[in-house]
């Protein structure tokens, strides 16, 4: 994966496969940002972006479906995270729901 160091370094730290979380990469062409869901429940994802933040800190988004179309979706949830922990918090949060 060529995304930027601060989005692989998130990627090691949540321990994805330990939590039975996935890459969900509806934005290949975006190198500061993945998604991440269940490996079940691929459609509900959190959208996380690096972009324009400093060090430590991430743009959220919390997506659930709405329809059977990838593109049919709802943001439920939006914000910042001023760190690992408060993003994690809103990962679980919305992934276990």
């Amino acid at each position: 994966m060529e995304k930027d160091a601060r989005i692989q370094k998130l990627l090691v730290l949540l321990q994805l496969e330990k939590r039975g979380w996935v890459i969900v990469d509806h934005w290949d062409a975006d190198l500061c940002a993945v998604g991440i869901a269940t490996a079940g429940f691929p459609r509900k994802l959190v959208y996380v972006s690096v972009l324009g933040m400093p060090d430590g800190n991430y743009y959220f988004e919390c997506e659930s479906p709405t329809g059977a179309e990838a593109t049919e979706y709802q943001v439920t949830q939006e914000g910042n995270a001023d760190s690992i922990d408060k993003l994690l918090v809103v990962l679980e949060r919305h992934l276990s729901t």
